[in-house]
Formats: C-alpha cells, structure tokens, sequence
C-alpha cells in the first residue's frame, strides 16, 4: 500500500468505511483497526507531500533571493554601461570626433530624434491634453459591507481552505 498515491489511499480510505459501515455484523475493534491502518497509511503520505512543499517553498525563497540579487546586479551594470556611454559621449565631443574605425567595432556621435521635456504640465494649453478617468474599486470597504449583511451588486464574500504547514 505504500506505493499507492495519497488520493488512491484516501479513496480506498472511504471506500472501506462505506463497506465497513454498512456490514451488519462487524466487531467494533476489527472496523478500528481496519480504519486506523489506512489512516495511518493516509498520514504517511500527507507527512510526506507536506515535506515535498516545504521543499519547493524553499527552493522557490531561493530562487526569488537569486532574481533579487539579479536584478541588483543588472541595475548596477546598466548604470555602469551608462556611465560609460556618456563618458565616451562627451569625451569623443570634446575631441571633435564623430567617428571612429576600428576591426573590432565602429563607434559613431549620432543626434538622437528630438525628445518631449514638459517643465510644467499646468500651462499646457486644453488642446494637448485630455483628462484620464479610472474608476477604482473600494475592495476594504465592500468586504466590510458584505460582512454586515449588506448586498454589494457584484459580489460576494468567499472562504476558501488551505494548508498550514509548520
């Protein structure tokens, strides 16, 4: 039995209860012990698949810990590569050189396409801008309403079940 799935334990847990329930002449201590085996057997493998979690929990902190530090690194890089850019930038301007030649690689001085820099948003005239509306929902404040009974068109309070695993 200990190569059974725990949905197959747990099936044939409720399987022989149904039986062992509708016998007519059963001994109360054969029914327990019968029961007590396979809830035994369910408990093993519950223990088991709660350790497996408790693994992937572990694995997915230190994966999420990797990207973190990851994307540290990626940010200094990118502002490193910046860095450089505009050094090279402003260097290669002072010297009057727009180009260079070389096997490895060519470096070109190119103007970029002309970029919007708004300095104050308030003296935009009408014609350029537009209002933006979004409608946000007060999630707090419709739980709290259907808590006290109130009916909310649109929604509803649910519970769900999970597993706490210490």
């Amino acid at each position: 039995m200990s190569h059974l799935a725990l949905y197959e334990i747990a099936g044939e847990y409720q399987q022989l209860f149904q039986e062992l329930t509708q016998m007519e002449d059963t001994d109360e201590n054969m029914v327990r012990d019968t029961l007590a085996h396979v809830q035994d057997q369910v408990e093993i493998k519950a223990v088991n698949v709660a350790a497996y979690i408790k693994n992937l929990e572990a694995e997915a902190l230190a994966i999420k810990s990797a990207q973190e530090n990851l994307a540290l690194r990626q940010k200094r890089v990118s502002a490193k590569i910046n860095h450089l850019k505009h050094y090279l930038r402003d260097n290669l301007k002072h010297c009057g050189i727009n180009k260079i030649h070389h096997p490895l690689l060519n470096i070109t001085l190119v103007k970029n396409p002309p970029k919007l820099h708004i300095k104050d948003v308030e003296l935009i005239p009408t014609e350029y801008a537009y209002v933006k509306q979004t409608r946000v929902v007060n999630e707090r404040k419709i739980k709290r309403a259907l808590q006290h009974g109130c009916k909310v068109p649109g929604c509803e309070l649910t519970q769900d079940e999970s597993i706490r695993i210490r």
